[in-house]
């Protein structure tokens, strides 16, 4: 596996790096201070181009696939995980729409612009995994369909222009819906607080009778298949965005170990502090090398169609997901002691801790992938 990145790929990764340095950056303590969604730089996101990443050519998009879409939400991460997440909403959507020609014309170039903000309704007051005793979400009605449902924990809730609710049809069959933010009976003004990812606009929606279209609804699961890619792009992507997190606050920490001084010499001059960045930075290049293998394994799946290299990589994005989250916790512990008091009340730096705990935690918490890893291992069987 080639881990290098080549010439097209270095360049976005340089465009973001910009962009998250120069004109998000500035911006993270305001969306710290307040929780808001910071709209004029997700509309910003769409015109550099970033949500093209993973979609064809022939569809409007850059045709850079799984590493692409790795590269953007690490770089974005690395300064505001909050930001990052926001924008894997759609990264990950779009798949979902290439699916039907129907939501290509409606949607696609609306999202890809940053004209419509999206958000992905998928977990129940039952709980995500517990999909066998949800309610039936999806009502046949006439040439369309009816919306039912509470959804938590939804991204990017408060100005969400499409929404992208995952739940079960009268077959109990899993489905998504996409749902307008203007449709009558979407309710989705809730904005939570948690203990990290300020800036997200994330809450609680509801859905009460929203009539859709028929091509509104499309299955998350193709006819015929046991799962869908969707998910483990979404745990790739998960990992990226760790990943991006830990350097991101692993860099800060480095700048205040060379400047913070003990006795008039710099901490890094302390055997104990410089090994431990060391061990932290051993750990960096570990998960870097985890999560872009896993994205180059993925971008060999799509260009051969080869079932080997699908099952590998469903195992391989599941694997990363659930260990960088977990060192991206540990990283982000470790730089918040060496800060010590400083980093305790900074929340340019402890916000980075708090972050890095919904990473073990989002779309499914870690324990249930381990379940899942076992399956695909054929353990359980």
């Amino acid at each position: 596996m080639i881990l290098h990145l080549n010439e097209e790929q270095k360049l976005l990764q340089q465009t973001v790096r910009e962009f998250a340095e120069k004109e998000l950056g500035p911006r993270v303590p305001q969306m710290l201070a307040t929780n808001e969604l910071p709209l004029d730089l997700y509309k910003r996101v769409g015109e550099l181009g970033f949500w093209r990443v993973n979609v064809p050519v022939e569809l409007g998009g850059a045709g850079l696939g799984q590493t692409g879409l790795c590269i953007v939400l690490e770089e974005l991460a690395r300064v505001s995980p909050a930001f990052g997440l926001t924008c894997e909403i759609p990264l990950v959507s779009l798949p979902i729409i290439l699916q039907e020609e129907a939501l290509i014309k409606k949607y696609l170039e609306k999202v890809m612009n940053g004209d419509l903000v999206m958000c992905y309704a998928a977990t129940d007051p039952k709980g995500l995994p517990n999909a066998a005793e949800w309610d039936v979400t999806f009502t046949k009605d006439g040439d369309g369909y009816r919306v039912n449902g509470t959804k938590m924990y939804v991204t990017n809730n408060s100005h969400a222009g499409l929404s992208l609710v995952v739940g079960l049809d009268e077959k109990r069959e899993q489905a998504v819906a996409f749902v307008e933010g203007d449709m009558p009976g979407h309710i989705h003004n809730d904005v939570a607080t948690k203990i990290g990812m300020a800036g997200t606009g994330g809450g609680t929606c509801h859905y009460n009778n929203v009539y859709i279209p028929a091509e509104n609804l499309t299955w998350y699961i193709p006819e015929g298949g046991t799962t869908s890619d969707s998910f483990y792009s979404v745990y790739n992507g998960c990992a990226a965005e760790a990943l991006g997190c830990m350097k991101g606050i692993f860099q800060k920490t480095v700048e205040y170990c060379k400047n913070r001084t003990n006795n008039f010499k710099p901490l890094t001059d302390m055997q104990a502090v410089s090994y431990k960045l060391a061990e932290m930075q051993t750990i960096i290049e570990m998960c870097d090398s985890m999560v872009y293998g896993a994205a180059q394994l993925c971008d060999a799946y799509n260009a051969s169609g080869d079932p080997e290299l699908e099952a590998a990589w469903h195992l391989k994005s599941e694997s990363v997901k659930v260990r960088v989250s977990e060192f991206g916790m540990s990283v982000a512990t470790e730089c918040l002691k060496l800060h010590g008091g400083l980093g305790y009340h900074d929340p340019n730096i402890y916000h980075y801790l708090g972050d890095s705990l919904d990473y073990a935690i989002m779309d499914l918490t870690n324990e249930i992938h381990f379940a899942s890893i076992s399956d695909l291992m054929g353990l359980n069987k």
